[in-house]
């Protein structure tokens, strides 16, 4: 019976999606059909069951710009305050949220009501006949709301996180004076004896990092200087420092994905100019050296097997690597190494061996354990990876280039140096033949 009524509302619903899209309905129709459908959806808010394709809500949203009545377009803004502020850990209203985010992004309008809505909403008491206020005054009616009278330090700090992906970004004045209140805001509490993950849970700024990842790459200047200028880094701890890593782990992601559009590959090769500009600028030596693993696109986690997606380098994304690895791989060795495995090690080869070789110059400058410490560490399967593929499959390209031959003689010299008796065989095949 529970099965027979699935697959009735199933069908149900899916007559709706197509009668939305394809159908010349009339006003009254096209609102009722709507309502059904969100009537639905706010159900799973209560955990009750609604199951249709999720990427079809788009359908949904943007009946808003089709002839329905003013109580459905309403019911449409509240369902996508909803889905941006109460999906919490719910697998399924998460991916809803995802789709709600991309269309507010896409219609500004809507989104500044959110904007204004959520702000008001993060100031208030939970108060029934505030809440409705607010809803009608900012998120219905669409007034103004001047934001310089706030004091943001009294807004609710988890709130504020979930409103970075109400749609706007940086290049809204309003909106960039918000997020780097709370940034700071954040910073600071992180810092204090008051923090609890309870008032700032990872899934709050779990928001704010996705925000600014993609902003990031879209607005990358802006973003950047949201992120570092009037920044006091000597009060970063833990939590601040993983924040930012979080963000600038998109690099990696993005980098890899561009394989196959020069443009966007570019994009991203920009916005790590900006970042390695930014950072450099930072007066807190550890914090900048840990930061520094972001510039060798280093992920802060470990990521899925690539091995089975496309990919692509040109020689001048190759030499981007070289550079950006020679100056910075030293500081972070391990994640180093785990970048190059990530990005692809025979996609890299045999050029990334002048920056690994570079690396491992610095670890040596360091003595004997240094090295030992890197052979030993969870990063040796990388490093077999890096010699044996360097000698089985690339010899003669190598013993043709003297850059190449010196920096392979050079990363096997300073393995030996640790001790590493299969880089001493390598080392001794490598010069024989």
């Amino acid at each position: 019976m529970d099965y027979l009524f699935y697959c009735c509302s199933l069908i149900l619903q899916c007559a709706i999606i197509y009668a939305l899209k394809k159908l010349n309905i009339s006003l009254d129709q096209r609102s009722e059909l709507c309502d059904i459908w969100i009537n639905g959806i706010n159900k799973m808010f209560e955990h009750d069951s609604f199951d249709f394709p999720h990427a079809t809500i788009k359908i949904l949203f943007e009946q808003f710009d089709e002839e329905i009545n003013a109580k459905t377009k309403n019911n449409i803004k509240s369902l996508l305050l909803r889905l941006l502020l109460e999906c919490g850990q719910d697998g399924i209203l998460l991916d809803l949220s995802r789709y709600a985010k991309e269309y507010l992004y896409s219609n500004k309008r809507i989104a500044k009501c959110v904007f204004y809505t959520t702000l008001v909403l993060s100031l208030q008491e939970k108060i029934e006949t505030d809440f409705q206020e607010a809803i009608t005054h900012y998120l219905f009616n669409g007034e103004s709301l001047d934001i310089h009278r706030i004091d943001f330090d009294n807004t609710n700090i988890e709130l504020i996180c979930y409103l970075s992906n109400c749609g706007l970004d940086l290049c809204d004045n309003e909106f960039y004076l918000v997020i780097k209140s709370q940034l700071k805001r954040m910073i600071d509490y992180w810092a204090s004896e008051k923090y609890s993950w309870r008032i700032l849970p990872f899934e709050a700024t779990n928001e704010l990092a996705f925000f600014f990842e993609n902003e990031i790459i879209r607005n990358a200047q802006i973003a950047f200087n949201c992120l570092f200028d009037d920044i006091d880094f000597s009060k970063f701890k833990r939590e601040a420092v993983d924040f930012y890593h979080n963000i600038f782990s998109k690099l990696i992601v993005e980098f890899f994905d561009s394989h196959n559009d020069a443009k966007r590959r570019e994009n991203c090769k920009n916005s790590i100019l900006i970042l390695e500009d930014k950072m450099n600028q930072i007066n807190v030596e550890w914090i900048k050296r840990e930061l520094y693993k972001s510039l060798c696109l280093s992920p802060t986690y470990r990521m899925g097997d690539w091995s089975k997606c496309g990919v692509g380098y040109s020689y001048a994304d190759k030499c981007f690597i070289n550079e950006l690895l020679s100056k910075y791989g030293k500081y972070n060795m391990e994640f180093t190494l785990y970048t190059v495995y990530q990005l692809q090690i025979k996609h890299l080869m045999p050029e990334i061996l002048i920056s690994l070789n570079v690396c491992f110059e610095s670890i040596r400058k360091d003595g004997f354990e240094s090295v030992l410490k890197i052979i030993n560490s969870s990063a040796k399967a990388v490093i077999d990876n890096i010699i044996i593929t360097a000698f089985l499959k690339y010899n003669d390209q190598i013993k043709a280039d003297i850059d190449l031959c010196h920096s392979y003689e050079g990363l096997l010299e300073t393995l030996v140096f640790g001790h590493y008796e299969k880089a001493a065989v390598l080392l001794d095949e490598f010069r024989i033949h």
